[in-house]
């Protein structure tokens, strides 16, 4: 069954951007348990947002 679509209704906004888990976790020198946590929360792939939002926190940097 086929319908059809006024392109007035069809959202004009560019798609947002999605990052890879995995090289998220890589790139931020997260550990593998909390690696695991994150794809099993988010899966492969997920917004900045989600990601910041759930990564575990930081550990501080003395001099």
């Amino acid at each position: 069954m086929s319908k059809h679509i006024v392109d007035e209704k069809l959202s004009t906004q560019p798609p947002k951007p999605v990052f890879d888990v995995v090289e998220h976790c890589v790139r931020h020198s997260i550990s593998s348990k909390d690696q695991g946590k994150l794809l099993s929360l988010l899966g492969k792939f997920a917004s900045r947002h989600e990601l910041e939002t759930n990564a575990p926190p930081k550990r501080p940097r003395f001099r």
